[in-house]
């Protein structure tokens, strides 16, 4: 089938031909590899174009960074409950002049050069602290919501890129209907001046279809230039590979799962959709900030132990040595600091309860988009079987008015009528399946159901196989 599509394309002296591998740009190998890589690659299924953007797309691999950076913060937060080790070596040396007055009362001066030498080691542990125990818990909520968000935009990018190639496939079926319209009205052009310098026909017949045919080209530039737009949107995210659009068809089998009640994708949402699982983590993390300063008011112990070795060489200290270990609990009782600890807590009050509104909104706006989705997918089936009806209708009333034209029976507008609303019925037939398409796509979106399985689904339902 694409091999077919591309050699009918190719016959085409149209110039929107190459308009279906868009923007080739060579692969970055080395040396050893140019000979080999001397083409860039192309991309013919969906799939194809996701698994490249996820490689390629500038703003993923942005995300990715900022997920690694975040799983750090879990790890400088559990660190902070951790025994804290540190040594210190000093070494002084003191010169100058000491003066005082004898024990004859007689003034003194001694001169002084010598060096002190003091090695520690200490250590601390956390025994008792609710401040630090909730900022631990803040590292280690903070990293699941970045997970989280990297898994919304991983499956946001994969949607967009998958309504790009859908959106491109659609655009070269529409540039098929309208090459297909504009190739028979060019025909029915030449069959006009040729009946009108016969003398069969008129000037008003030849005006009417160069009139049409005028209409056609302006449609089928637009159609090239949509395509055209839509190859470069699938170029932005798939970097230094090349997209092959293929016309867009859907023989396949739709989903069972356009047949579920809306309740059932509703309780999906609730559980699976991103965006209600970042937000539920954001009350997580409001509420666990909340523990954090509420626990700034209790007191905080810790355990300290040291050891230190020091040797002087000053005259009165002159080849002594002086060890001392030490080892205790520390008691940390905040008092009063002008009423912030206070503030501080009222203020997350505040944040949370926020929180849990921004929740109850997000709820109320994703089950009113999932039941519009819904709305629109369970109507799919029904409405694309009413339409292939028509486009059949329609193939055989051009057939019919062909052949009543032929015999002389029929005018050439009654053809010309038929032929347009063949070229109508199949830019809608092919403007219904972009439609449900997409509707599908942000229904399983919305309600947390997409991954990769379904684009398995949708690259073999458009390809026109049946499962």
């Amino acid at each position: 089938m694409i091999a077919s599509i591309r050699n009918a394309l190719l016959r085409s002296s149209l110039p929107m031909v190459a308009g279906l591998v868009l923007l080739q740009q060579p692969l970055h190998c080395d040396a050893s590899s140019q000979a080999i890589d001397a083409q860039p690659k192309i991309l013919r299924t969906l799939s194809d174009i996701i698994n490249a953007g996820l490689t390629h797309d500038a703003q993923h691999q942005t995300d990715k960074l900022e997920l690694a950076a975040a799983q750090k913060e879990r790890l400088i937060a559990g660190a902070e409950l951790l025994p804290a080790l540190s040594v210190s070596i000093r070494d002084s040396i003191v010169k100058g002049s000491l003066e005082g007055t004898g024990l004859l009362g007689t003034p003194e001066q001694r001169d002084l050069d010598y060096r002190n030498r003091v090695n520690a080691i200490t250590g601390r542990q956390t025994l008792f602290s609710l401040d630090a125990f909730a900022r631990s818990r803040l590292g280690q909520l903070r990293s699941e919501l970045a997970e989280i968000i990297f898994q919304r935009r991983s499956s946001e990018l994969m949607s967009r890129i998958l309504l790009a190639g859908i959106e491109a496939r659609h655009a070269l079926s529409e540039v098929e209907a309208s090459r297909a319209y504009v190739d028979a009205l060019s025909a029915q052009n030449s069959a006009a001046k040729a009946r009108f310098l016969e003398g069969d026909g008129t000037r008003q017949e030849i005006a009417d279809v160069e009139g049409r045919l005028a209409l056609a080209r302006l449609a089928q530039l637009d159609s090239e230039e949509m395509l055209r737009a839509a190859m470069n949107q699938i170029q932005k995210s798939i970097g230094p590979f090349r997209f092959e659009a293929t016309r867009l068809t859907a023989n396949g089998k739709w989903p069972a799962e356009l047949d579920m009640p809306l309740s059932a994708w509703q309780a999906d949402s609730s559980v699976n959709s991103h965006l209600l699982m970042a937000q539920r983590k954001r009350i997580e993390i409001s509420e666990t900030e909340r523990e954090a300063r509420r626990g700034a008011r209790f007191p905080r112990i810790d355990a300290f132990a040291g050891y230190s070795h020091a040797r002087g060489e000053s005259v009165s200290t002159a080849g002594q040595t002086t060890k001392q270990a030490t080892a205790g609990l520390a008691l940390t009782m905040p008092l009063y600091q002008g009423g912030r600890l206070s503030e501080v807590e009222a203020q997350s009050v505040l944040l949370a309860q926020r929180e849990e509104s921004e929740l109850e909104n997000l709820r109320s706006q994703l089950a009113t988009e999932i039941a519009r989705g819904h709305q629109r997918v369970s109507s799919i089936p029904e409405r694309m079987n009413q339409l292939r009806s028509a486009q059949e209708s329609a193939e055989l009333g051009l057939k019919a008015a062909v052949a009543g034209h032929q015999a002389g029976t029929l005018p050439i507008w009654v053809v010309l009528d038929a032929e347009r609303r063949l070229y109508l019925m199949r830019r809608e037939v092919s403007k219904s399946i972009r439609e449900s398409m997409i509707a599908l796509v942000n229904l399983y979106v919305a309600s947390g159901r997409f991954d990769p399985s379904r684009i398995t689904w949708m690259e073999s339902f458009v390809a026109g196989n049946t499962r």
